[in-house]
């Protein structure tokens, strides 16, 4: 049998962030991925993020008040429970860092910015979050 020293087997707790049994050790990673869903349905489902002259083009689409928006507006404030559990499968698979969960949020506001008919389909912020994280990861890693 192996002995270890008594300054190993003294630690305090206060040195220990998280230990295995820790109830705020298994929350962290699905509070992130609350967030970062969150996050993702915000930028993905808003009609806000394009200039002035974006916002021109678009009215003729969806008038304002349609059904549409009322429906883009639920989803984009509370992201479904499946797409929290899909983003915290994806980013527990995947293990990527918080810079890249920054830059893929950053890559979805530039296309929300810039595309003039990108109005989100309830269930595809599955595949922009997969993309943006991809993408994301990929400049990171160069």
């Amino acid at each position: 049998m192996v002995s270890l020293p008594a300054a190993t087997t003294a630690m305090s707790a206060a040195s220990v962030p998280f230990t295995f049994g820790d109830e705020q050790a298994r929350t962290a990673p699905r509070i992130v991925a609350q967030q970062t869903a969150e996050m993702f349905c915000y930028l993905w489902y808003s009609s806000s993020l394009a200039t002035p002259a974006t916002r021109a083009k678009r009215s003729h689409i969806h008038p304002p008040r349609s059904p549409q928006d009322s429906a883009r507006l639920a989803l984009q404030l509370s992201p479904a429970p499946a797409f929290v559990d899909f983003v915290l499968r994806l980013l527990d698979t995947t293990q990527v860092s918080q810079s890249v969960i920054v830059l893929g949020l950053h890559y979805v506001y530039r296309l929300k910015e810039s595309a003039v008919l990108s109005f989100g389909q309830a269930g595809s912020e599955n595949r922009v979050a997969v993309v943006a994280l991809m993408l994301a990861n990929k400049f990171v890693d160069e």
